[in-house]
Order: C-alpha cells, then structure tokens, then sequence
C-alpha cells in the first residue's frame, strides 16, 4: 500500500493506493493517528485507487469517521474506485462516509463540513450547502391580514388592525405594534417581524428603540396588525451556506433564487439566520395610522401619497448605503418566481421585485443582532433564535428591499454565511 499526503490549508487530504485488506489496515490506521495527533480536524480520505476493501479496511474507515466527529471535525471519502464504492453501497456506508471533494477542498473551514447520512452537500453557483431534511409533519400554510394597498394613501381606520398571537410554531412580518388595540398602537406602528416564539417591532417613532416580546411559559407574543403574514407549520429543510472563496458574500436575492432550486419550490417561506455584510432596506419615520381622514388632508395640504416626493422622505427612512454590516441578522419572508404561480395570488399585493432583473419577487423584514458565531451543523430554529436576545438586544427592523439605481444605488443586502429554514408553502388563505 501506498500512501501519500496533500494539504489544502486546513484540510489534510490523504490519496490511498493498492489493496485495504487485513495486512495494510493497521498501516492506514497509523497514517490517520498521526493526522490528528497533527492537530489537522479536517481529513480527506481518497480511495480512487484502492482495488479491493475488506472488513478490516471498513472498521478503520468507521473508526476515523468516529474519531474526527468526538472532536467535531470532518472525515470523508472521496473518488472512491467502483469496487470500493460498492461495497459502501452494499453495506450501508455510502451515504454515510463519501463526500463531495470538490466542495471540501473549498470549505474555508468556517462551515463546519462532517460526513452524515442527515445531510448532504450542494455547491449552486459560488455557494455551498448543508443541506438537511427537516422531516415536517405538518405542512405550512400562510395567512395573510389587511389590506397593504392602504399604505400609500395612509388610509388606516379605526377597524383595520387586528390582533394576532404568535406562537412559536409561527413565524410573520408585517406592519404592527405592541399594545392594547388600534388606539392605544396608533403612534406606533411600525415593522415587525415574530419567528419562533420571538417578535420584534420598530415602532414608527423619532429616536425609538426596537421593542420585542418572547414566549414564556403560558405568555405568547400578540401583535396588532395592520397587515402582514403569518406561517404556521413546519420547516421541510435547513441549509447552512457559506460563499467557498474567502472575503466574498452572497446577495439576497442569490440566496433567495438557491433556496427556491434547492426547495424545488415556486412560491416559499423562509427565515435566515446570517452573518451580515450589510443590510439595504427602509423603515416607517411615522406611523400610517396616524394620518387624518382625506378631506382633513387636503386641507392641510397633506394629501400626498406616502410614496410620493417629497412626502416620501417625511414618511420613510431608507438607507443610502448597508447599514449593521458585522452583524448577525435575523431574517423572515416569502418568495415567489415572476410571473406568479396562480396559486399564490392571495400573496401578490405583499410582493416586491428583490432582483435586477425582477425575476423574483418578495417580502422580507430583518432584525440584526450584535454579531456572535453560530453552532455548528444541524440548527434547532427556536433554541437559535432565543440565543439571539441572551444578554444582546436588537438593534433595528428594516423592510430589506434592492437599491439598483445605476450610480447611487446601495444594492441589495448582502451576507457572509449562515442557515436558511425553508418550505414551500402548501396553502395561502387571505383573512380580513
């Protein structure tokens, strides 16, 4: 047996050559020890030219493989010849020890790749993927309340919000508030997103701080709302992402149309958990529903629609540029192809172009924390999301949209690598 030895910085890569029987097993098993005693967590196993692989062979492959996962690194096998991979295929070990090297060599290493049967790896574009099935049990469903044509006109009466409790097994975004009934909100609606038992609101107010409600115990977050979504149901699949060349991020827009191919979706929720390199997106200066009635309006002058200019600089604060880059942003909405699946009509007045090109359309709002890294591997969304508000404090909520104005614009958000939770939605019922 011969055995040599690449290294791809952090990823030491092993190439095997000749028979992996009883005789040469401890012989591999030896190489590996001094991998790891080398303090390489990384290790790269390639079986192209191993003709023949016995019990042997296969309990130290399995020994590897358990070795590097007790100290959370990555072992796997890669180009393995057809008759070693049939017999990982005949004994169950296929999935569970042969990985892409193509995506491993470009891990950066801050994506945490482990040989699994829970997950596979995807590269789309510059991007790769942890890919893992959520195994839902009950489909999600979107509903959606109000009436978000009333913005532009600030048209919102007394009997246009609604209370809307959000329970951890929901996520939504929309515009509302916190408190006790329309005119107790009325100066400050404003946006605001709920997932996994956590909501977060900006109220509409000059110098005001985000405001947040958590689930505890028998206590649930309520939101009066004056339009907005929710979903209720499960996840189907959590990608973890990261770009494969350090120092490059990925788009909003990028991400969004990957995790629609990904889904195998045309319309799709989603909730991200990443690593900002800025956000691009607007926020309410005054709350709509504090605008007069239309004949007291135009008396004063005042009856400009809120997207209008000037009007619109005294209603809406967008950003010129990314704003919270370095941090760690909490991310709700949905997504849809252009043109629009009939079935998703319900959820057209709620849709924006996110690209260039409008070939997708969407709507997402983002919270963005103080940064702090995230586990590694599988996610639980809930036990994420409350590990957001330990001892840290949201710092804002922006309805995220694209700037592609050919010499000002901003762009669109950007972000470096985290999780995506995804379904495609199974069913969109309006509510009034």
């Amino acid at each position: 047996m011969e055995i040599q030895t690449q290294q791809h910085d952090s990823l030491t890569e092993l190439l095997v050559q000749g028979v992996l029987d009883n005789t040469w097993a401890d012989h591999l098993e030896k190489a590996i020890d001094e991998v790891a005693r080398g303090r390489s967590h990384r290790l790269l196993l390639n079986l192209n030219k191993v003709t023949y692989l016995s019990s042997a062979g296969i309990s130290v492959l399995l020994k590897a493989h358990a070795q590097f996962q007790k100290i959370h690194g990555f072992f796997g096998v890669s180009d393995p010849s057809a008759q070693v991979r049939q017999i990982l295929k005949l004994t169950g070990l296929e999935q569970r020890l042969i990985c892409d090297a193509d995506v491993v060599r470009r891990s950066s290493g801050t994506m945490l790749v482990t040989s699994s049967p829970e997950y596979r790896c995807v590269a789309l574009g510059d991007v790769d993927f942890e890919m893992y099935d959520l195994d839902p049990q009950t489909p999600l469903r979107c509903r959606t309340f109000g009436q978000s044509e009333r913005l532009a006109n600030r048209s919102f009466p007394e009997d246009s919000s609604r209370r809307v409790p959000f329970v951890p097994e929901t996520f939504g975004l929309g515009v509302g508030a916190f408190g006790g009934g329309f005119a107790d909100c009325r100066e400050r609606f404003g946006e605001f997103l709920a997932v996994a038992g956590a909501a977060v609101q900006q109220p509409a107010q000059a110098g005001a701080a985000p405001d947040y409600q958590l689930a505890r115990e028998d206590f649930v977050p309520v939101v009066e709302l004056l339009y907005g979504l929710q979903c209720t149901g499960d996840f189907s699949h959590l990608a973890r992402f990261e770009r494969y060349q350090a120092g490059h991020t990925i788009v909003l827009s990028s991400l969004v149309e990957q995790c629609l191919t990904l889904a195998a979706a045309d319309v799709l929720a989603l909730v991200i958990v990443a690593e900002s390199a800025g956000l691009v997106g607007a926020a309410l200066r005054r709350s709509p529903a504090t605008a007069q009635d239309a004949a007291t309006r135009a008396g004063n002058g005042d009856d400009a629609g809120l997207f209008s200019h000037p009007a619109v600089r005294d209603w809406l604060s967008f950003s010129p540029e990314r704003v919270f880059p370095r941090s760690l942003a909490l991310v709700a909405g949905i997504a849809a192809r252009v043109p629009v699946a009939a079935r998703a009509a319900a959820l057209a007045p709620l849709l924006r172009p996110i690209d260039a090109e409008e070939k997708l359309a969407g709507h997402f709002h983002a919270a963005p924390f103080p940064f702090a890294p995230l586990k590694k591997r599988r996610l639980n969304l809930q036990k994420t999301v409350e590990s957001l508000f330990d001892a840290k404090e949201p710092q804002g909520v922006l309805h995220l949209l694209g700037d592609f104005r050919q010499i000002s614009g901003a762009g669109e958000s950007q972000f470096v690598s985290g999780a995506c939770w995804m379904a495609p939605l199974a069913d969109i019922a309006v509510e009034g």
